[in-house]
């Protein structure tokens, strides 16, 4: 499939267009642990399991839900009471993975490879390509029975199941500090004064701490962290303290990693502990039937991204990678200057420990479970910048205004046709001990930030929706923004920063961006931040990346209010689609903030699954057919009567089918009831 315009793209429609025609299949398969209470486990062994249980007819409902600002998607599952009672035989901590058809015989090929499985066969890759419709891999959280008896006598007994995928992200990280002890012999027994005792004690107790994080590695992990850290500050390689560069090391101590070749990471493996593992159930159903270890089933996407234009279509969905099996890092590193600061691990989330690094002014991290490269669906931590740039930050001057020679036209193009050369390097101070090379990767320009125009887009066809509605709203209104920047690496190092001339130095070098005409109909709204990711290297802000964050900012905030938000439900996507790329329906582009799959049985037995789209950002596809284009709101669309039918008319957001039945309703009120017969007709022909 060739890309002609700025995104890949793929069309989600109905199967054959058979729209009244599909038939809802779903299926379950939990990998069970050997011995429940693993502290009566003679075997020691933590990947031991019993054999792969498949449950498909007890299933009478699922909910998935997959939100990008939740690092734990969810799922819940109900089951019907049968001659098999579930709590006693699955358990809290067993894995789970569903998968979701459309079409019955889909399923069974699904159900005939888990069997493959549950005999100790391999199944390939068939339970996690492209076509498996495979949508939640993770672990149980919860089980329950509930058993009431109505007014009327009358007994109901349900069992319901929770669960969620990467559960591994809130592992706890334990690191205890020595305290200082005074450097004095140790007491004899006939020296019994209090402060020499006490120093006694706590010399012992520092010992202890001593070896106990030893064994768990914790202190060769932080070591190597330390060494890696001042390494990289000391020799000026500033590129290494970019933001998905330092959660690339944190997970790979965090969980275990000991494989260069596996994680294109050199000459850094994890020490924290032996690694989190899984059954080997779970590494067949995920296409890698050799691995022990869970990070060797994850994929993480770090850096900015550029997709390819060309390929096979999950080729194009995936953004270009060096080399790297797990960690796949994109040739440019996201923005922000990460400082040097002990590390202060007290009983912390892993989640927590990498959020610090993110540097959320200007990028994003969040998990999914997408397609990668080689066409399999893969457990993704992302890491990147916020993929909402536009053309809009062209037209934002050195002086901080909206660019008032800005005019949006039906073709998206500015009053000469031409866009504005985007800000120079030149125009800031590079840092002393910053290279040229690392400090232009890290203030970029209009060519180095990740495009919305350029983010994968799935097309959606009207023969598969089942309710659209979208609003704008005053409250996302943005007319100014500001950025101030600093580093507490600066701190670290000794360089003493007057806090005051730091903002007045700011200030000169233009950290703001201004919508003047919008602040003069509307009123100020203000959108204030604050970056600890900054380069900051002296009492001036000329090493200052604030005022290019603040640019962004404004690309991706102004004209908030003319944005579309919604929702979208549709018959359910067997495609793995996922949140954090781009939706296209009626000539809009939306951002995908979540995605929700919800299968049921009506009373009648009747199976239906609808997959549901949380959407920001709406923008007019027109408007985003370049990637470096001034977008188009739906305010832009193009005015014209009810009867015109030509697509390139199309008022945003309405299909032909709303054209016909408003006009023909408008003109001839009697024959509305035949209008939409007609329109039914036209629907699904």
């Amino acid at each position: 499939m060739a890309n002609t315009g700025p995104a890949p793209q793929y069309v989600l429609k109905a199967n054959n267009d058979q729209v009244d025609q599909r038939t809802s299949s779903w299926v379950m398969a939990v990998s069970r642990y050997q011995e429940p209470a693993s502290s009566y486990d003679p075997s020691g062994v933590p990947s031991s399991q019993q054999t792969l249980q498949i449950i498909e007819n007890d299933v009478t409902g699922i909910t998935i839900t997959n939100s990008k600002s939740a690092f734990g998607k969810t799922a819940s599952i109900k089951l019907k009471i049968s001659n098999v009672w579930y709590p006693s035989l699955i358990n809290n901590g067993d894995w789970v993975c569903i998968w979701m058809h459309n079409d019955k015989a889909q399923n069974d090929r699904i159900t005939k490879l888990l069997k493959t499985v549950q005999t100790g066969g391999n199944p390939g890759t068939g339970l996690c390509d492209v076509n498996s419709g495979l949508k939640f891999v993770g672990r149980i959280t919860n089980i329950s029975t509930n058993d009431t008896v109505s007014g009327n006598g009358k007994r109901t007994i349900t069992q319901s199941i929770q669960a969620q995928m990467f559960l591994e992200l809130a592992t706890s990280i334990y690191y205890i500090f020595k305290a200082p002890v005074a450097l004095t012999p140790t007491p004899t027994p006939s020296s019994r004064n209090a402060s020499a005792s006490g120093a006694s004690t706590q010399g012992l107790q520092n010992a202890a701490i001593e070896n106990y994080q030893t064994k768990l590695g914790l202190d060769k992990a932080l070591t190597s962290l330390a060494e890696k850290f001042l390494g990289f500050y000391k020799s000026g390689k500033s590129s290494s303290f970019a933001p998905d560069n330092i959660v690339a090391l944190f997970f790979i101590l965090i969980m275990g990693i000991d494989s260069d070749a596996e994680t294109g990471v050199a000459g850094v493996k994890g020490t924290v502990n032996d690694g989190i593992t899984q059954t080997k159930d779970i590494s067949k159903i995920l296409g890698k039937p050799n691995a022990k270890k869970l990070w060797e089933l994850y994929n993480l996407f770090l850096g900015l991204q550029k997709y390819k234009k060309s390929g096979k279509w999950w080729e194009q969905f995936t953004p270009e990678f060096d080399d790297g099996k797990v960690i796949k890092t994109t040739p440019k590193r996201t923005k922000g200057f990460v400082p040097f600061t002990p590390t202060m691990w007290s009983n912390e989330s892993m989640w927590s420990i990498l959020s610090k690094y993110v540097n959320p002014v200007c990028n994003e991290m969040y998990t999914c479970l997408r397609v990668n490269e080689e066409g399999l669906i893969t457990p993704t931590l992302v890491h990147r910048e916020k993929p909402f740039s536009t053309g809009l930050f062209d037209h934002l001057t050195r002086d901080g205004k909206v660019n008032p020679d800005l005019k949006i036209t039906q073709a998206s193009e500015s009053k000469d046709g031409k866009t504005k050369a985007a800000v120079q390097i030149d125009s800031f101070q590079r840092p002393p001990n910053v290279s040229a090379e690392a400090y232009s990767q890290l203030l970029g320009g209009s060519n180095d930030r990740t495009m919305y125009a350029s983010l994968p887009r799935w097309v959606v066809d009207e023969s598969i929706v089942r309710s659209f509605s979208y609003s704008m709203s005053e409250s996302a209104r943005i007319n100014f923004v500001q950025v101030w920047g600093r580093n507490a690496g600066a701190e670290f190092t000794g360089v003493q920063l007057d806090a005051e001339k730091l903002k007045q130095s700011s200030l000169a070098a233009i950290n703001y961006y201004t919508d003047e005409v919008d602040v003069a109909r509307h009123g100020l709204r203000a959108m204030i931040l604050e970056s600890n990711f900054d380069v900051y290297t002296s009492s001036d802000a000329s090493g200052s990346l604030a005022p290019l964050w603040a640019r962004m900012n404004a690309d991706w905030h102004f004209n908030g209010h003319l944005k579309a938000s919604g929702s979208l439900t549709v018959n359910g996507i067997v495609e793995p689609v996922c949140e954090g790329d781009n939706l296209q329906i009626r000539d809009l582009v939306f951002h995908i903030e979540g995605v929700t799959h919800n299968c049921s049985i009506s009373a009648n037995g009747r199976k239906t699954w609808t997959t549901s789209f949380q959407l920001s950002r709406g923008m007019l596809a027109s408007g985003l057919s370049k990637e470096n284009q001034v977008p188009l709101f739906i305010t832009h669309g193009q005015e014209r009567s009810y009867t015109q039918t030509q697509d390139s008319d199309s008022v945003p957001g309405v299909t032909q089918v709303q054209n016909r039945l408003t006009g023909e309703a408008q003109t001839e009120p009697q024959n509305l009831k035949s209008s939409i017969i007609d329109a039914a007709k036209g629907l699904f022909s």
